[in-house]
């Protein structure tokens, strides 16, 4: 298989994982969490489950084939050579469209919809500590800016590149209990061993470590029967209240975004053989990360006014067939014109 074609097949595998987001966040009112205000009038476990499933890998995924790429870009391709050009184009593409869509719409939405106030508004988008879906921009642009400096030492000092890792990533787990996740820090951290997993696997995707090998050669189906096996064990053993589960919980939560982000890589990136190329595939890479700035806002009006109306089912459905119908519209029109194509981070 060319370079070229590995490349366009992640593409095809993040524009998939974008879609699963917004999937995600269409039955995300069934698992009790993003509303404070209303409940559910109709429960659903399918929709719940189905959904706590889908986080429990879909941005670890992302996050994985992010690094994939950098690895190509920057050692393969000989990109990202200079830091200032590399940060100046993670802005662009990232912090340009956090603030513009958070200044357009995701804060008009929480202050006028949500009631929100000025000081709500400004701890979760100026300091970014929760806003909204926009938080994977930030975080992502602060995974990229630590993975530009750290790379060399994760190439050619391998166990150093592991320790340091390892190193971030227990950082946050005490860090978050000190202080609040500003400019998405924690998650950031929390995200780059994914981030790692994927530069390391690009790294290694000639054959020249057996361990990645054998990785590369695993069926999709065996992929998808781990992660799934691994994901019920989870569920568990959080059935069980001692200190001793919790801890054994904490090593098997992290296999489950561990062998789900394997999961998703390796078997979307296998489908992008045979769908890749498929215009309406061609085309949804083009407006998923559109699509995933506005979608949210939307399907938050959709759940409140068909709360108690229809069949959770239906409701879901009509969550994600709306919101990702006027996303789009919104994207199409914001692509037409040069400054609004800047301002959402395309090209």
């Amino acid at each position: 298989m060319t370079a070229q074609k590995e490349l366009k097949n992640c593409t095809f595998a993040k524009t998939v994982l974008m879609i699963l987001i917004v999937v995600y966040h269409s039955m995300l009112f069934w698992t009790g969490g993003w509303f404070k205000v209303i409940s559910p009038v109709f429960s659903s476990v399918v929709l719940k489950e189905t959904a706590k499933y889908l986080t429990s890998f879909h941005i670890y995924a992302f996050a994985l084939i992010s690094g994939y790429i950098f690895y190509f870009v920057k050692y393969d391709k000989g990109g990202y050579e200079e830091t200032l050009p590399f940060l100046k184009n993670k802005f662009a593409r990232l912090i340009v469209p956090y603030i513009f869509v958070s200044l357009v719409w995701a804060i008009p939405f929480y202050l006028f919809v949500n009631k929100g106030t000025l000081s709500g508004a400004i701890n979760k988008f100026a300091l970014a500590i929760a806003p909204d879906q926009l938080w994977f921009l930030v975080m992502l642009f602060v995974v990229f800016a630590v993975s530009f400096f750290m790379a060399n030492i994760w190439k050619y000092r391998s166990v150093l590149g592991l320790l340091s890792v390892i190193f971030i990533y227990l950082m946050q787990i005490v860090g978050q209990r000190i202080m609040p996740n500003v400019f998405q820090i924690w998650a950031a951290c929390g995200y780059l061993p994914m981030f790692y997993a994927g530069f390391k696997l690009r790294q290694y995707s000639h054959g020249e470590n057996r361990f990645f090998d054998v990785l590369r050669k695993i069926p999709s189906i065996v992929y998808v029967s781990c992660s799934s096996g691994v994901y019920i064990l989870s569920l568990y053993i959080k059935t069980f209240d001692s200190k001793i589960f919790t801890l054994i919980g904490i090593g098997v939560n992290f296999s489950v975004h561990v062998l789900g982000a394997l999961m998703a890589f390796f078997v979307l990136t296998r489908l992008g053989n045979f769908f890749g190329d498929k215009k309406i595939f061609v085309y949804l890479s083009k407006v998923s990360m559109p699509v995933y700035l506005f979608h949210q806002q939307i399907i938050y009006l959709t759940t409140v006014y068909l709360n108690g109306l229809v069949n959770p089912y239906i409701h879901s459905a009509i969550n994600f067939l709306v919101s990702f119908a006027v996303s789009v519209i919104i994207s199409e029109i914001l692509l037409k014109f040069k400054l609004t194509k800047y301002l959402i981070g395309e090209k």
